[in-house]
């Protein structure tokens, strides 16, 4: 089982940019295999695809994955919150200024994956957003032209593609549109407002579902970057991850996944800033440090019986 670093682990976080050479530097220090990347404006100094293609050469930068950008996607922000139960799902880090100008739409972000992997050579696992209609769906997978495309099964998903059963959403999104699942420790949990878990987030059902088409993992801690899911102990779960401990849901969802499934990486998405709320430690080595920490215990983990 391969550990992978996010890169909006940073960017999403006060640290904000980095280099694609500074981030495969910290990876590598934070004993992770590789970085998933996740596309900014392909016109900012050095984060063309050319740009991560000499990183991905010089050996400066293990590039494992690429994961579309979440802003925007076919659906406008009121249909969102309207799926939501009215309440916004976007994530400050989407909504900011910053992060406006920083972030390509979706879609676009499918196209700049495209353009660095032909710059690299090689064809790479792709996370992506399913789009409302198909057209949309089948220009957003030509363009980005991953090695395998997976998407992040959670409630939104379902209730965006009219899907209220797992046999209909596999059907929908796995035998239709052609994804294997990215399943997000977090996201698959999240309810949307609403008080009762739906047909992804009730895990007792869906995880087992799941687990046999779970291409990766991503290992999703402490997202304070979210509101109004207060009934998953984010924190709680990423100040066990620091010590390798996994309890509760979040445990019942990786044995299950590590017994009925063949995942090929785990991406850990925490943001630096949600490490330090965890860890109280605030200086780049020290949080360096603290994914090491979560990417050994994982590891330890999923070796163990």
């Amino acid at each position: 089982m391969k550990i992978i670093f996010s890169s909006i682990n940073v960017a999403a976080s006060r640290h904000g940019l980095k280099s694609p050479e500074w981030l495969g530097g910290f990876a590598k220090g934070a004993h992770c295999d590789g970085v998933e990347y996740m596309p900014v404006y392909d016109l900012l100094p050095g984060h063309t695809p050319a740009a991560i293609a000499k990183a991905v050469r010089t050996g400066a930068l293990v590039l494992n994955s690429l994961h579309a950008t979440f802003r925007e996607t076919s659906v406008s922000e009121s249909e969102m919150t309207e799926v939501s139960g009215g309440k916004s799902i976007m994530s400050r880090a989407m909504t900011s200024r910053v992060g406006r100008l920083v972030l390509p739409e979706a879609r676009e972000s499918a196209s700049i994956m495209g353009a660095i992997q032909e710059e690299i050579g090689e064809r790479l696992p792709v996370t992506l957003y399913p789009q409302r209609s198909m057209e949309q769906e089948y220009a957003q997978v030509r363009a980005a032209r991953g090695k395998v495309h997976l998407f992040q099964p959670r409630d939104q998903v379902a209730r965006l593609t009219r899907t209220n059963t797992l046999m209909g959403f596999a059907g929908n999104l796995r035998g239709l549109r052609g994804y294997d699942y990215a399943l997000d420790t977090y996201h698959v949990r999240r309810r949307y407002g609403s008080d009762e878990p739906g047909v992804i987030s009730n895990t007792e059902l869906s995880v087992p579902f799941m687990a046999p088409n779970t291409r990766s993992l991503h290992l999703s801690l402490n997202r304070g970057d979210i509101s109004g899911e207060s009934h998953i102990p984010t924190l709680l779960e990423a100040q066990q991850a620091l010590r390798g401990e996994y309890t509760g849901e979040l445990r019942d969802m990786l044995d299950t996944v590590k017994a009925e499934g063949s995942p090929e990486y785990t991406v850990i998405e925490a943001t630096l800033d949600g490490i330090a709320a965890a860890s109280g430690h605030h200086t780049l080595p020290d949080l360096q440090k603290d994914y090491a920490d979560i990417a050994d215990g994982f590891r330890e983990y999923w070796q163990g019986a």
